[in-house]
C-alpha cells in the first residue's frame, strides 16, 4: 500500500518542472520520486529531464571562484574534488586555500578562538597554540606561525641549534647526567660558538669531540663541559670512539 504524503500529479509534475536533471530531482525530493515511481507518474514528470548532471570544466578562474566562496580546506577537498586536482597539477592550491581553515570549526571553538597576532587570521582554539598560563589556555600565535618562528630562530642561531641537537643525541644515549646545570648548558653552547667562529674566521671546519667517548667500546663518557674540546673535523673523524688514558689525564689536569 503507498503511503498518501498529499501530493496530487499536478503538483508533483509542477515541482519536477523545476529540474533540469533526474539526479538533482532525486536528491531534492526522494520522498516525491519514490511516491510518484509507484503510482506511475515517473515518465510523464520526467520526459523533460537529462539523466546525469555533466561535470564542470575546472578551468582557473572557476576554481579561484569556488575556493573563494569556501571557508575550509576539507570542505574544499570533499565537495569540489576535482577542482581541488586540478589545482593541484596547477601549483595554485596554497595561493587559492590561503585564506582557507584546515577544517570547519564549531561555534564553541570559534568563541573561545581568537585572532593571530603575526598573521592576522582569526583561528579557533584548536589551530592556536596553547599556553596554560592565560586564563582562555590559548596563546597569541597560531600553530603554522609558531612553526615559522621556530624555523627562522634555528636559522639565526645556528650555534645554538647545534648545541641543543647535540644535548639532545647525548640524552639519546643516556649521557647527560640529571645534576647537569644552566651554567654547564650555558657553557656547552659557548664551546659551539667557538666552533662556528674558528670555522668562519680560518675556513677550516671546527666541530665539538668528547674527550671521552659517549658511545665508546669500553668506557662511556658524560656530555659536559669538561669533557668537551674544539677540534679540527679532520682530527675528529680520525679519532672516531677511540680512547687514548693518556691523551684524557692531560686533557683533565
Amino acid at each position: 500500500m503507498t503511503k498518501n504524503l498529499g501530493y496530487t500529479y499536478e503538483m508533483a509534475v509542477e515541482t519536477a518542472a523545476q529540474y533540469q536533471w533526474k539526479t538533482e530531482f532525486q536528491k531534492a525530493h526522494r520522498s516525491l520520486w519514490a511516491y510518484a515511481y509507484r503510482r506511475g507518474w515517473w515518465s510523464d514528470m520526467c520526459q523533460h529531464m537529462n539523466t546525469y548532471v555533466p561535470k564542470p570544466v575546472w578551468t582557473e578562474e572557476l576554481i579561484r571562484k569556488t575556493a573563494s566562496e569556501t571557508a575550509a580546506k576539507t570542505d574544499f577537498t570533499r565537495r569540489y574534488p576535482g577542482a581541488y586536482a586540478r589545482a593541484l597539477k596547477m601549483g595554485i592550491v596554497d595561493e587559492i586555500c590561503a585564506h582557507m581553515t584546515n577544517r570547519n570549526p564549531t561555534p564553541t571553538e570559534f568563541e573561545n578562538g581568537r585572532k593571530c597576532k603575526d598573521c592576522g587570521v582569526f583561528k579557533s582554539k584548536v589551530e592556536m597554540v596553547r599556553n596554560p598560563n592565560s586564563k582562555s589556555g590559548i596563546g597569541t600565535i597560531c600553530r603554522k606561525c609558531n612553526t615559522k618562528r621556530g624555523i627562522e630562530h634555528c636559522r639565526k642561531n645556528v650555534a645554538w641549534k647545534r648545541a641543543h641537537t647535540a644535548l639532545r643525541r647525548a640524552k639519546r644515549a643516556k649521557a647527560t647526567p640529571p645534576w647537569i646545570t644552566k651554567d654547564h648548558k650555558k657553557q656547552i653552547t659557548l664551546l659551539y660558538k667557538q666552533a662556528k667562529e674558528l670555522t668562519d674566521s680560518t675556513g677550516i671546519a671546527y666541530e665539538v669531540d668528547h674527550i671521552i667517548p659517549i658511545a665508546g667500546k669500553n668506557v662511556c663518557g658524560l656530555h659536559l663541559p669538561v669533557n668537551l674540546q674544539v677540534i679540527t673535523r679532520e682530527e675528529n673523524r680520525a679519532k672516531l670512539n677511540k680512547f687514548d688514558q693518556s691523551e684524557a689525564i692531560a686533557c683533565f689536569s
